[in-house]
């Protein structure tokens, strides 16, 4: 939402820009891409064109390279896993991406209790659900927090980089499509790897998956979606959501599919039985989790017979409480035969429901969302990994073929956010308006209004009388930004605040957050506080000769950045926000 705006020595003014990078930080896989110097020029080749659709499209491989051969693949692909190694005895990382995984899997059982390994730890961002990891449980112990792990996967990201590069001063673009908390998390981690040169940085841009993968779309010559000038494009991370009405969002991709085997799987062997097995042993479950994702990517739905195996590792197929080729019940017939737990066309299917369900949902919710506003969707577009499932694609595009717009899915899912990311950064003017997801407010104590917050005598406590002898409500929402608000690059807010003493220093504010338009207080209803926001302030010895300080809002591409001015000194004074859960 915002970042500190005084630093003492602007390191960066010191360094050139030399490099354009996207970071695309993923659940289960992570990559980068480098644009050579040649990119913003083919960009800006009119530059008058501030029209997404008027823009000639690009050949975009052509000026933007990204890695495939990434150590411990047998084949090509734009990414690496999203995974850590680490050493037991002192919590140093031993190794990572897909080397992790190989020498985990690898390595003899007696060896196990001498390393920790991680991954998916990208769900620790995701402060609106509960992710719980007994290996992060091991590495808190040896000092280490999730911000910690997140940075150590960047640092070792960033060596990648440096082998592409001779000296690493870059631009980062992160794809992200977090809550303020979590980009607040990322930036923490991002100086801690040592990829900026402080947390609030200049350097560090945010875009959304959603959005590079509509860049990538309209301007790739490798692209055939006919997406027109005009066109109203709802774009769906298969649980993102849109720049053209307030976001709807649920975790419900390929990593809930997951969960959702582990637990089928989990179930047919015994809870009780499978977890003193995994404990005693944790690699067994990664051991599944790779033969199922062997087994995931074979579903396309359209094969009545599909029979596909994951392999059972031994310790478990002792356990296992079924008789080979006898169907276990509420798996949808699926059966442990020789050594493998045997899916059907029907499991495939439950398996999927859910998160099938969850998705279409979303989507009939954001066209509604769409309608009320007069907005006609011609193109549903889909982006992110999860969506080169044609099973899945196939499945929403029959529950929404009595829809005007046409569901269409991004050309390269694999590197068309590492690709879209860059075009972001060079030209954000060319996604001029966005609609505020939420409403964000400072927890204040505004002057009483009959009219606003009601007769006295119900006010109770609420009401108190300032220093000044006015009458204030006490936790009131004071609205800097309101859901449902177009917001266009540039001044979108200005507020005054005053120190509550004479004695202050430091005035600081807790921010909260609502999914109500106008809400009224910050106790009452859904509000929820996520940071605090900091100004300092010159103390007095009259209440009438506070320091009150103006602030302003401004969105950039990076997000919403505050500026605040010291009435009495006409000087900028520091402020700062400070996300948290």
């Amino acid at each position: 939402m915002g970042q500190d705006l005084s630093r003492p020595v602007n390191v960066e003014n010191a360094y050139p820009l030399r490099h354009q990078i996207a970071i695309d930080f993923g659940t289960s896989h992570s990559g980068f891409a480098i644009s050579d110097r040649s990119f913003p020029d083919a960009l800006n080749h009119d530059k008058s064109a501030a029209d997404l659709a008027a823009l000639q499209r690009i050949h975009l491989e052509h000026h933007i390279k990204f890695k495939t051969q990434w150590p411990g693949a047998a084949d090509p692909y734009p990414k690496t896993h999203t995974a850590l190694l680490y050493r037991c005895d002192n919590g140093e990382l031993d190794t990572w991406g897909n080397q992790a995984l190989k020498k985990y899997m690898d390595m003899p059982s007696d060896a196990q209790n001498q390393y920790i390994y991680i991954d998916r730890f990208k769900l620790f961002l995701d402060d609106s659900r509960k992710h719980t990891d007994p290996a992060m449980d091991k590495l808190k112990a040896l000092g280490k927090s999730e911000v910690d792990v997140i940075a150590d996967y960047l640092k070792v990201m960033a060596r990648e980089i440096q082998a592409f590069l001779e000296h690493l001063n870059p631009s980062e673009y992160v794809p992200a499509m977090w809550s303020d908390a979590a980009n607040h998390k990322m930036r923490q981690a991002m100086f801690k790897a040592g990829l900026i040169y402080s947390p609030d940085s200049d350097r560090l841009d945010f875009c959304s998956e959603p959005m590079a993968g509509l860049l990538y779309e309209m301007l790739s010559t490798q692209s055939s979606k006919l997406i027109k000038k005009d066109d109203a494009v709802l774009i769906v991370d298969m649980g993102g959501g849109t720049e053209l009405v307030p976001g709807l969002g649920a975790s419900c991709g390929s990593t809930m599919l997951d969960v959702a085997f582990l637990k089928m799987f989990r179930d047919a062997i015994g809870a009780k039985k499978y977890d003193e097995i995994v404990e005693q042993c944790p690699q067994i479950k990664a051991k599944i989790r790779g033969s199922w994702e062997m087994c995931k990517v074979k579903f396309f739905g359209n094969d009545p017979n599909f029979h596909s195996p994951v392999t059972v590792p031994r310790p478990l197929l002792k356990a296992c409480p079924y008789d080979d080729g006898k169907p276990v019940p509420g798996t949808g017939g699926a059966t442990f035969e020789d050594g493998e737990f045997f899916l059907t066309h029907e499991t495939a299917r439950m398996l999927y429901q859910d998160i099938i369900d969850q998705i279409y949902q979303l989507v009939v919710r954001m066209l509604s969302a769409c309608t009320s506003k007069g907005i006609q969707i011609a193109h549903i577009l889909c982006v992110g990994g999860f969506s080169q499932s044609k099973f899945l694609v196939n499945e929403l595009r029959k529950r929404l073929q009595n829809e005007k717009a046409k569901l269409v899915v991004t050309t390269n899912g694999a590197s068309a956010i590492l690709l879209g990311a860059p075009i972001f950064v060079c030209r954000p003017e060319l996604l001029l308006n966005r609609v505020a997801r939420i409403t964000y407010g400072i927890e204040t104590r505004t002057v009483y209004s009959e009219t606003l917050h009601g007769p006295r005598h119900r006010l109770g406590k609420r009401l108190v009388k300032s220093v000044d002898g006015v009458d204030r409500v006490n936790k009131a929402f004071g609205v800097i930004i309101r859901r449902g608000d177009t917001l266009v690059p540039g001044p979108i807010a200005k507020k005054t605040f005053l120190p509550s003493t004479c004695s202050q220093t430091e005035a600081t504010f807790p921010i909260y957050v609502s999914a109500q338009e106008d809400p009224l207080y910050t106790d009452v209803g859904d509000c929820k506080k996520v940071g605090t926001f900091e100004v300092e302030v010159t103390p007095c010895n009259n209440p009438a000769d506070r320091d009150s300080v103006t602030v302003d809002v401004t969105m950039r591409p990076s997000g919403f950045v505050f500026h605040a001015v010291s009435k009495r000194t006409n000087k900028p004074a520091h402020c700062q926000i400070d996300f948290y859960e």
